[in-house]
């Protein structure tokens, strides 16, 4: 292994001493990372990186210009072997073209024939003049001499073959953008789109961000499906938390695995979160690829068959929580002094509904039918400034109606509810950057104190529990399907009444409560505090249905 060269976990690293004959530029070493490569290219680099430093050194420059000029050098490197192996992609694509259209005989396209076949003899032009630099770089870099003659010439040679690449980057595909640039166009037109509220444009950047670091910033034509093996294959390998932990978050995916491997008790990563990052890259890719058809490779792994992970976790199975455990956290809930803490328990076990909508709930959500309350999910949402906003659903079908059972009544809720101004039910949520998983972390907080938490069973248990209390009560497939917002299994049961009709309503909101449910602590302690100013009095909602 050359002396200048290491290979570390963080990838190549080139090292070069400073010359006695230069000691102006100081006696500290320079050193560039070259990144992860294999170590055959990464000694092609190296070799030229150090023909290049012991000309410059020799000339009256500052240290500043050796080490700015070293990595310029190292990047015009990567960028001639980008460039030819995009040169030869290319050339193959348009050699498959026209061989494909000739073979047609009579019946082929004599134009198409002729553009793709300029297309290839133009690419192999290219390429091949890109090759014959990359072996005069290294025949150079690898015999060039300190003194006499032959050191004067090479050296000549040399910085002519070095301006030469500075001028033949100029000439790199413009049409063919790198992954980073164009993937944040198709991200940011999806964020224009769908609005900054949703986290939908950072979940498909934190897939894209990793891909690039685990496999790296190439332009869209060199991606291999065997990128994507290893960008799951890395992701396997990841613990569950390596976004979050402060020992890890800062750190690349391969650092993250290596720095894990010393710490005890994380958890590796779900084989259902890995399908997720495989999902949102994948709907990145999908435009990239549709943008680029002729150069852009087919990475979907419905075009892929990709072999996930055995050291990824197999997803958690949610299970209900025991009427026991569900008595124990509202007993406690009902004590909160704010209001998220005392009621979305209460909420998510009597209605079933996701974290996420309880969350976005706003005061004008809470309607009277009859002699019974409803929460509707189907209008847009206001915020505190009185901007209107999408509501945040998980699917079309969560835009619903959700009938409360007439117990909730004497839990206090109405009350308090009815003494608020317009505007979300839960402020202090939304101010933080992400209220559902604020929500989430508070909840999972009180459920760990109370010992109620454990593997599947989280605040969305209170969810699979109610479906099954439902079912228990015969209640009609259909309708438990519109009241907590799942797809119906076929067309046919879609037809009809979009949300849950009058007589639905009716039916759920007088349902036997879960046998052994005890509500009694909310009674008993009454309605959360009013934490801001009352307004005017709620209105009945005579639409339903």
């Amino acid at each position: 292994m050359p002396r200048y060269l290491w290979c570390r976990p963080s990838g190549w690293v080139f090292q070069v001493s400073v010359p006695k004959a230069s000691r102006h530029l100081g006696v500290s070493p320079f050193r560039i990372g070259l990144g992860r490569l294999t170590a055959i290219e990464a000694r092609w680099r190296a070799r030229i990186l150090a023909g290049w430093a012991a000309v410059a050194m020799e000339r009256e420059v500052s240290r500043e210009e050796v080490s700015r000029g070293l990595i310029a050098l190292a990047r015009e490197l990567a960028n001639v072997r980008r460039e030819a192996f995009g040169a030869g992609i290319r050339m193959l694509n348009a050699q498959t073209v026209w061989s494909e259209e000739a073979a047609n005989g009579e019946t082929a396209d004599p134009d198409i024939v002729r553009h793709f076949q300029k297309a290839e003899a133009k690419h192999r032009e290219r390429r091949d003049a890109l090759r014959r630099m990359q072996v005069r770089l290294d025949l150079i870099g690898s015999e060039i001499k300190r003194d006499g003659e032959d050191w004067a010439i090479e050296r000549a040679t040399y910085e002519r073959t070095l301006d030469r690449l500075s001028t033949m980057r100029g000439q790199s595909q413009p049409d063919i953008p790198h992954l980073s640039i164009i993937a944040e166009e198709i991200i940011g037109a999806k964020e224009q789109a769908i609005g900054g509220r949703s986290g939908y444009p950072a979940r498909l950047r934190r897939a894209v961000r990793s891909f690039i670091l685990i496999v790296g910033d190439k332009t869209v034509d060199q991606y291999m499906p065997l990128d994507l093996q290893r960008y799951v294959s890395i992701i396997g390998a990841l613990p569950s938390t390596w976004t979050s932990d402060k020992r890890l978050r800062n750190l690349t995916p391969i650092e993250a695995i290596e720095r894990a491997k010393t710490i005890k008790g994380l958890k590796p990563i779900s084989k259902t979160t890995v399908a997720e990052y495989l999902a949102e890259f994948r709907s990145v890719w999908m435009v990239v690829r549709a943008t680029y058809p002729d150069h852009a490779r087919a990475l979907g792994h419905e075009d892929v068959r990709l072999t996930l992970p055995r050291s990824a976790a197999r997803p958690v199975e949610r299970e209900g929580l025991p009427i026991k455990a569900i008595n124990t956290w509202l007993a406690n809930a009902a004590r909160e002094r704010r209001p998220d803490d005392k009621y979305l328990p209460l909420l998510g076990a009597l209605t079933g509904a996701r974290l996420g909508e309880l969350v976005g709930l706003q005061v004008e959500d809470l309607h009277r039918f009859e002699d019974h309350w409803t929460l509707s999910l189907v209008e847009d949402v206001e915020d505190e400034d009185g901007e209107t906003h999408e509501r945040q659903v998980k699917t079309e079908q969560s835009r619903r109606v959700i009938a409360l059972p007439d117990a909730i009544a004497d839990t206090g809720f109405i009350q308090w509810a009815g003494g608020l101004r317009i505007g979300p039910l839960w402020p202090q949520l939304l101010r933080s950057v992400r209220p559902h998983a604020t929500a989430s972390k508070r909840m999972m907080r009180v459920m760990k104190q109370l010992g109620i938490h454990g593997p599947g069973q989280t605040f969305h248990s209170l969810r699979h529990g109610y479906k099954d209390y439902l079912r228990v009560m015969k209640v009609d497939k259909r309708t438990i399907n519109q009241q907590v917002g799942h797809a119906h299994d076929s067309v046919g049961e879609g037809y009809g009444a979009k949300t849950l009709r009058p007589d639905e309503i009716r039916l759920i909101a007088t349902l036997a409560l879960p046998d052994g449910l005890d509500l009694k602590p909310y009674s008993e302690v009454g309605a959360a505090p009013i934490l801001r100013r009352t307004g005017r009095p709620r209105k009945d909602a005579t639409r339903a249905g």
